[in-house]
């Protein structure tokens, strides 16, 4: 188990980090000046784990900074981390509160260390972010074009509709040519596309959505999903399974 962990609450513009007693407690900006710093309080104080809670993707330039100098750190769950410091009778939150948490958590839980993953998977994944926020303004779109009534505003939707079917297009392109510069997330490709009713795009936003495909069983896989069936019993009881959590956009492929 490792012992000497530090958490580290994640803010737009600077990092709350500390260990689980305290004692180790400051901030830093969220920048690469921040990174060193960070990187030299973990050096000093021999941490064997660094817990970063998720942030909308403000932790994202710690998260690879940090596992790019082979130092072992997990990302976890935002509620997760609030639903232990109830557990732990912790009710005030400011941020330097949330660190100390975040590094029991760590401490109690042992989270999954994150695995750097290739420059090509990245951009894989980030590609596969950018679809889908254009797939959900495209249908916001479409929706305000069953409201429209003038015909201004129609061709004016209509133009954007097209502007994002356009843009699909290139960043499905862009994918397929990732995917195909890669021989092992070629490799991958193929194997999906083997299966009966899965297609080139179906496999595209997989890849996009489960870079640990291939490095974990498939129990691991389902349940990373969100689509392994949970009990729910009780005494004599015996409630119907059912699936819950998980990766929302994998499963919906």
């Amino acid at each position: 188990m490792n012992t000497k962990v530090l958490g580290i609450d994640v803010g737009k513009r600077e990092l709350y980090y500390s260990d689980i007693t305290g004692n180790v407690q400051g901030k830093v900006a969220n920048d690469g000046r921040g990174f060193k710093k960070i990187k030299r309080i973990i050096s000093e104080n021999n941490i064997e784990l660094v817990v970063l809670e998720a942030s909308g993707g403000y932790e994202q330039k710690v998260l690879l900074d940090l596992a790019g100098n082979k130092i072992k750190v997990a990302i976890v769950e935002p509620t997760r981390v609030r639903n232990h410091a109830r557990a732990a009778g912790q009710l005030a939150k400011t941020d330097r509160i949330d660190a100390k948490v975040i590094a029991h958590f760590g401490f109690c839980h042992q989270p999954r260390r994150f695995v750097l993953q290739s420059e090509r998977k990245r951009q894989l994944r980030q590609l596969g972010k950018r679809r889908r926020q254009l797939i959900r303004n495209r249908v916001q779109e479409k929706c305000r074009l069953e409201k429209s009534s003038d015909g201004f505003s129609t061709s004016s939707i209509n133009r954007m509709i097209g502007f994002f079917d356009e843009e699909l297009e290139r960043i499905d392109a862009l994918m397929d040519s990732l995917i195909e510069s890669d021989r092992e997330l070629l490799h991958r490709s193929e194997l999906l596309e083997s299966c009966p009713s899965l297609g080139r795009g179906t496999a595209r936003v997989i890849l996009a959505e489960c870079p640990e495909l291939g490095s974990m069983n498939r129990k691991q896989i389902a349940s990373l999903a969100g689509l392994a069936p949970m009990n729910r019993d009780s005494g004599d009881y015996q409630g119907s399974r059912y699936i819950q959590r998980g990766r929302k956009h994998l499963r919906n492929a």
